[in-house]
């Protein structure tokens, strides 16, 4: 955990190369970002025995950052985890939430905006190098503008 990770760092100023490997890709801001968020500790209260909060004792660090290319907004998800398996089971549970929402085109085919909400959830990358997950997706900015009219009634 943190004195691993305080151990680890230390090693890789004796030439150590593996800890700049893993960290690489959780620390590197993605071109084009104007926010980015970083939690490295979450409270102990998040650390209880049901299911849902459980999963928050799994993750190590988390960051999330919002930012632009071309015309598009993207959004970039990185968490990482103490275990290997465990990386590789919430990549597979990312990647069965998408397919599980393929499922539920026949449902909604004639909403328009639950099918706009569907094509974002399959454009969504997810990928995991080593401990960390990443999973990224661009929303088109007429999509949040349009968003913003109908259902925020501003006027843009």
């Amino acid at each position: 955990t943190k004195r691993a990770d305080v151990t680890e760092m230390l090693s890789s100023l004796e030439g150590d190369s593996d800890f700049q490997k893993r960290t690489e890709i959780r620390w590197t801001v993605p071109e084009g970002t104007f926010a980015h968020l970083q939690i490295l500790d979450f409270p102990e209260e998040l650390h209880r025995h049901d299911p849902p909060s459980n999963l928050i004792g799994m993750i190590r660090d988390l960051s999330f950052t919002l930012g632009e290319s071309d015309d598009d907004y993207v959004l970039n998800l990185v968490f990482s985890t103490d275990d290997e398996q465990r990386a590789q089971q919430f990549q597979q549970l990312a990647q069965g939430a998408k397919a599980l929402m393929g499922l539920l085109e026949e449902e909604i085919k004639d909403d328009p905006d639950a099918q706009a909400v569907m094509e974002l959830l399959d454009d969504v990358k997810v990928q995991r190098q080593d401990l960390t997950i990443r999973m990224e997706v661009a929303v088109p900015g007429k999509l949040i503008i349009k968003f913003l009219r109908d259902e925020a009634d501003l006027p843009l």
